[in-house]
Formats: structure tokens, C-alpha cells, sequence
């Protein structure tokens, strides 16, 4: 079963990622806070990191272990309780240890880096602390480091030049902002950072099934960094980057996450254009029908890197129409050797063209997926 926060396993899988980079760092609650970091050219080169699920030392505990023997008194077999006190040790998922990842090919000029998306570096922002529902049509929320989660519940809502940064670590699947509610529609999300300030293997970045678009976001430290399950979404110009992968995430039974930039559970006519998605496990963008037909979907003029393949035309679900990968620029950091784009023609219409390797600008041969 898929989680709108966890994935059903489709398309190829293998070894290690990243630790999320930049300007996004805790801080004390005031009435304001300014965004500062050092912004990276657009031809630096982002070498990802994998992040590995540690288990935090806890105080031993122990526990009352009985067990029935038998016991010789005087000529006579008896049969008696003999106890003893063990120690017991919980588990948890909390501390992430770095692991060194193969080095991807630098964000060509032109496309978006860490000094072109998110919250401006020079800006001054009001603090939020806690939560934020918007339920007000129309609202603007502008020039805010929000420290807690945001969810979108009235049409026609801005979002802009403003960190998200969630609050205490999530213990159940849920983004650092939603825009899943029925009112939801028409929202934009602009120049927005969004990183949590404690990590967790719950955690996505954007969860969204309501029509919008999400335009110079720069999302990283999360397992998914934009979950699409509805139609109307368009995410373009923004940088996607640096995931959350735990070698034991317990939404996959202790087995290694599966974090894409980008997921497409369902939807129609859903655009992402002029984006750089690299840093995920799994894909840079992950097409499936968990939740639904997928259809008229286009994946244009990006730059992408990393994943098992980095852009999967899962095979799940029914026949899927209207599918498009053109213009799109890759590096070579796949796990699987080579393996671009892979898609089964069988059960898509995608002709892909004009997707060449970063490093060559040589074409692209599409895998064949089963």
C-alpha cells in the first residue's frame, strides 16, 4: 500500500545519498530573524552526501524473565518458577551519520541553485512560531521563518519569501507544507525555503492534490521533496536537493527510504519545467499511480541527477497518456549505470527527445523498463 508520504517500491533501487546543506539553521524564537548565507554560482558543484538512521543510545532498562524448571526435592521431580532480570534496550531512529556519495556533475549555468530559489538570503523575516493553518481566501503570507508545519485550507493563498522549518521531529507522515485540503486551490508558493530543523523519516517537504503552482522553491532535508497526487500542479524554476535517505526507515520495515525530489502519485496536467532535482535515492522524478491515473504530464527543460534511474515512468497502474520528457539535462550520478530515463512502452506514450548528458550534451537512450 502507498502512503501519501511513503511510496509503493516501483523501478530500480540501490545505495546512498544526502545530508541537506545551505542556510537553513535553528535559532531562537524573536520577533524577527534574518536570512543569511554565502550562495553558491550556479556552476558549483553539489556533491550529496548519504545519510544513514543511527540508533540513539538509551538507558538500559530491564525486564522480569520467568521460565517453568524442574527441580529435584528430596526424592521428588518438582516443577518450579525460576526468574531472573534482563536488560531491555529501545530502539530508535534519531542521529544521521554522514557517508561519502559518488560527486554529481555541476548545475550547468542558468538553471536554479541555491542562490536563485528560496527565502531571499538578505531579507529580514518575522518569526512564527508554531504552526500555521491559513484558512483565510486569498491570504498573503510574506516574508516569514515559519518554525512549524503549514497547511494551506482556503483558495487563492500566497506564499512567498519565507522559510518553512517544521517543528519538532514528525512521528506520523505528514510535509512541512500541505496543500491537500479540498479548498485549497489556486495557491502559489514563491521564493520559499523549506527544510525541516529535525529531520525525520515522516517528513516530506510539499505535500499537495489541489491545483497551484510552487515557482523558485528550494527544498532539501526532507524524505520527498514535492508529493503530487492531484492535478493542476505546476513546479517550476525551483531547486531541489540534498534528501533525507535513512538506510533503516521504519516506512519501509527498517529497509532503506525511498526519497525522490519529486513524486507523482496521480494527477492531470501536472508541469515540471526549468527545475535542478538531484540528491534523491530513488529518482529526481518518480511517476506512479499510487493514488490514481496519472495523465498529460510534463517533465521539460530541467536539470536532474542521481536516483536508481533519475526519471521513472514507474509501470504500476493503468496505461498512462500524455507523457513528455523533452529538453531535459542529465548528470551521470545514477546508481545504475547509465540509466537516464527508464520507461516501458507498454504501458506509456512517452517519446522522449532533446535529453542529452550534461558533460557530452550526447543524446539519451531511454532504458527499457518491465
Amino acid at each position: 500500500m502507498a502512503r501519501r508520504g511513503a511510496r509503493i517500491v516501483v523501478g530500480l533501487l540501490s545505495a546512498a545519498l544526502l545530508m541537506p546543506t545551505g542556510y537553513v539553521a535553528a535559532g531562537t524564537a524573536s520577533a524577527s530573524a534574518t536570512v543569511s548565507a554565502a550562495a553558491p554560482t550556479a556552476a558549483a558543484s553539489i556533491v550529496p552526501e548519504a545519510r544513514k538512521a543511527t540508533k540513539k543510545k538509551t538507558k538500559k532498562k530491564t525486564k522480569k524473565v520467568c521460565k517453568i524448571v524442574k527441580k529435584r526435592v528430596g526424592k521428588k521431580i518438582k516443577r518450579v518458577k525460576k526468574c531472573k532480570r534482563v536488560s531491555v534496550k529501545k530502539k530508535k531512529f534519531s542521529s544521521l551519520k554522514r557517508i561519502t556519495a559518488p560527486s554529481s556533475s555541476p548545475i550547468q549555468p542558468g538553471f536554479p541553485h541555491d542562490g536563485n530559489t528560496g527565502a531571499p538570503a538578505s531579507m529580514g523575516l518575522s518569526v512564527h512560531d508554531g504552526d500555521l493553518t491559513i484558512t483565510t481566501p486569498g491570504a498573503v503570507i510574506d516574508g516569514r521563518d515559519i518554525r512549524g508545519y503549514v497547511a494551506i485550507k482556503a483558495p487563492n493563498v500566497t506564499i512567498k519569501r519565507s522559510i518553512i522549518r517544521g517543528g519538532g521531529a514528525a512521528t506520523v507522515n505528514r510535509a512541512l507544507l500541505s496543500a491537500t485540503h479540498s479548498g485549497a486551490a489556486n495557491f502559489l508558493i514563491e521564493d520559499v525555503t523549506v527544510a525541516p530543523t529535525n529531520p525525520s523519516p515522516y517528513a516530506n517537504g510539499i505535500n499537495v492534490n489541489q491545483a497551484g503552482t510552487i515557482r523558485r522553491a528550494n527544498i532539501s532535508g526532507t524524505v520527498d521533496g514535492i508529493m503530487i497526487y492531484g492535478s493542476g500542479v505546476r513546479v517550476e524554476g525551483s531547486y531541489l536537493h540534498h534528501f533525507a535517505h535513512y538506510v533503516n526507515d521504519p516506512n519501509w520495515g527498517g529497509g532503506p527510504s525511498h526519497d525522490d525530489a519529486i513524486q507523482v502519485q496521480s494527477g492531470d496536467g501536472v508541469a515540471i519545467v526549468g527545475n535542478s532535482l538531484t540528491g534523491a535515492y530513488n529518482a529526481a522524478v518518480m511517476v506512479t499511480q499510487d493514488s490514481g491515473k496519472t495523465s498529460n504530464l510534463a517533465i521539460n527543460g530541467n536539470w536532474m541527477d542521481y536516483g536508481g534511474c533519475s526519471v521513472n515512468f514507474g509501470s504500476n497502474g493503468g496505461y498512462k497518456s500524455g507523457m513528455q520528457a523533452n529538453g531535459n539535462r542529465l548528470g551521470r550520478a545514477q546508481r545504475n549505470r547509465g540509466c537516464a530515463i527508464v520507461h516501458n512502452a507498454a504501458r506509456s506514450d512517452l517519446r522522449p527527445s532533446a535529453n542529452v548528458w550534461d558533460d557530452t550534451s550526447g543524446a539519451i537512450a531511454v532504458t527499457r523498463g518491465s
